[in-house]
């Protein structure tokens, strides 16, 4: 493998990750797409998922027709299964990034519907795709431009830049879930208010009443694990119990129990 080991390169790799792993600023795949043209220049982008559910998901910077978007969409949906070589190498389970001159000639791809309904309108002709796995789903970012092809010092950054998607991307859908997930379970004010709790350690205990691990909690808040480690060692010494289970049944307590507690 290829690598660009010049000061620039790693510094727009590392530009690039930071933009990634902004959580709070923007969509995932607005971010995936400006830190992805970081790190390969003048591109464009699609981001694609297929969850084992049956669920599909796709965004796309393409500067396809505004007017017609729907159309090209459509149209996607329809020949990228059917004539893209990395289509089924994708399904089967690759991990690695490809570069699409590696699977197919120039000649080849110019004679596809793939190439004349969707990439010469937009004048795109080469790509790279860094595949995506979870548990549940499937995904793939496509990068795409046209001019020259992905040298192999690009596809080389690739799979260096592919590490950093895949830490975003699932980041990114731990905290979409905790936000798309029922109301948390509400804690009892007054335990709150006579123990001392701090607005952050009861934001902490509020995401252990729903059943999240330190490391879901640390993703979530945008703080460490070991500031969350941190934060409930505080919240169970002012509760007065050693463990998560034993905060849960004082949180269930009435608070005239807790108020008798705290003065004794």
């Amino acid at each position: 493998m290829v690598i660009d080991q010049s000061a620039d390169a790693w510094c727009r790799l590392l530009g690039a990750t930071e933009i990634l792993h902004s959580n709070c600023e923007s969509p995932f795949h607005e971010r995936l797409f400006r830190a992805t043209r970081l790190v390969f220049g003048d591109t464009c982008h699609g981001f694609e998922s297929f969850a084992h559910d049956g669920s599909h998901s796709k965004e796309s910077d393409i500067p396809w027709p505004e007017a017609r978007i729907d159309d090209f969409v459509r149209r996607s949906g329809e020949v990228v299964p059917l004539e893209h070589p990395v289509f089924p190498l994708l399904m089967a389970g690759e991990t690695r990034p490809m570069r699409l001159s590696d699977l197919t000639s120039s000649r080849q791809l110019r004679r596809t519907n793939l190439y004349n309904d969707l990439w010469k309108p937009v004048d795109v002709q080469y790509q790279i795709v860094i595949p995506l796995a979870s548990s549940n789903s499937t995904a793939a970012l496509a990068i795409l431009r046209g001019g020259k092809d992905f040298s192999d010092a690009e596809l080389g950054a690739a799979h260096l830049f592919a590490r950093h998607v895949k830490v975003a991307w699932d980041t990114s859908r731990i905290v979409q879930a905790a936000l798309d997930s029922p109301a948390r379970p509400a804690l009892d004010a007054d335990v709150v208010r006579t123990r001392g709790l701090s607005k952050r350690e009861t934001e902490v205990l509020r995401w252990v009443a729903e059943g999240k691990r330190n490391a879901e909690i640390a993703i979530i808040l945008a703080i460490s694990p070991r500031t969350v480690e941190v934060h409930l060692t505080s919240v169970f010494r002012k509760l007065g119990v050693e463990s998560r289970a034993g905060a849960m049944a004082m949180m269930r307590r009435p608070s005239s129990d807790v108020r008798a507690s705290s003065d004794r």
